[in-house]
């Protein structure tokens, strides 16, 4: 991490306790309040893990060779849903590359 981005992330932790600093109290109460704020930050936190691996994606590959990659990615989530389960983790090894290929989507 630069110089600049530890600093960055000083006043980002500072700002924030300076931001909530009222709504401590709601925090320990774990309520309505504290749930919403808790789903903001797992959300943000997941936008920040999808950043970081877009860069080091890029360092390797293409954008476009990125796409495919998640959209394959998508067609595995999407046609495993359909499958039933016990079939689904009995696929040998050298199942799973068929099983990709064959399955249509729906």
């Amino acid at each position: 991490m630069g110089m600049h981005q530890k600093i960055g992330l000083v006043v980002l932790i500072v700002g924030l306790i300076l931001f909530f600093n009222d709504h401590f109290a709601d925090f320990m109460q774990f309520n309505l309040y504290f749930k919403g704020v808790l789903i903001a930050f797992i959300a943000s936190t997941i936008w920040v893990a999808y950043g970081i691996a877009q860069k080091i994606l890029l360092l390797k590959f293409s954008s476009q060779q990125i796409l495919l990659l998640y959209l394959s990615w998508l067609r595995f989530d999407f046609s495993s849903i359909f499958l039933h389960r016990n079939s689904f983790l009995n696929l040998m090894d050298y199942s799973w590359a068929a099983y990709y290929f064959v399955v249509p989507i729906h």
